[in-house]
């Protein structure tokens, strides 16, 4: 893994996350490479893409068994194919494949997902953005999970070189009355145009964090608990 961003627009309470991950195959031999991805289980995933210099495959919806089998084929093939399923043990657990990694290269997967912003505390907004397999996705109800390396903190070493960005924009009909991260430094640079009001966010020192912990944003707006409507 090189590289992790994140970047998440969120319009009053329904959000859109692009994930992006880089990784390489350093080794001088084709791979085949499976991981998880921890999702939210009420998210909505709308695309799914992996590029590969100027191949780019873009996901498609089909029944399982199909998927998995033209998945198959293609790896016999040869071809560079992924595939992508939500875990039947977990809702908030997506396995990827990916087959027939060429040697010596870097490959970028891209997932996005729209999902509704959840109050908590009657009072705030509560939005989390997963950042990796962390333990408590690695519970006893997922055996898929158990004999996969997780990361941990005692481990943060081995991502030091990895760039960790991540920026979420908020965009509210009505003031933003209070942001704030209980995870993670942030900055905010707030904005008003047009009846818009907005807040982009980003990670401060994002290079100190390893990719180990949820990023968590409240926010609270004057129509948190009001009726709305988006279009």
């Amino acid at each position: 893994l090189k590289k992790i961003q994140l970047t998440t627009k969120i319009e009053d309470y329904i959000a859109e996350t692009t994930y992006a991950q880089v990784y390489q195959n350093e080794h001088d031999k084709v791979l085949e490479t499976e991981y998880f991805f921890p999702i939210s289980s009420e998210a909505c995933f709308h695309n799914f893409r992996v590029k590969f210099g100027s191949v780019i495959i873009e996901g498609d919806v089909k029944e399982k068994e199909q998927a998995r089998k033209q998945y198959d084929e293609h790896k016999e093939k040869g071809d560079l194919v992924a595939y992508a399923e939500i875990t039947e043990e977990s809702y908030s657990l997506m396995c990827v494949k990916i087959g027939n990694i060429p040697p010596q290269s870097e490959i970028e997967i891209t997932f996005a997902y729209i999902e509704r912003v959840q109050i908590t505390l009657n009072k705030f907004w509560q939005f989390i953005l997963s950042s990796s397999i962390i333990p408590h996705h690695n519970s006893s109800e997922n055996k898929s999970l158990a004999n996969y390396p997780i990361y941990a903190k005692e481990t943060t070493s081995d991502f030091d070189t990895v760039k960790w960005d991540v920026a979420i924009a908020i965009n509210s009909r009505s003031p933003i009355t209070f942001l704030k991260s209980p995870s993670h430094e942030i900055s905010v640079q707030n904005s008003h145009e047009g009846g818009v009001f907005s807040a982009k966010i980003v990670l401060e020192n994002s290079n100190k964090y390893a990719p180990t912990k949820d990023l968590i944003i409240l926010y609270s707006t004057e129509s948190v608990n009001k009726p709305s409507y988006l279009l």
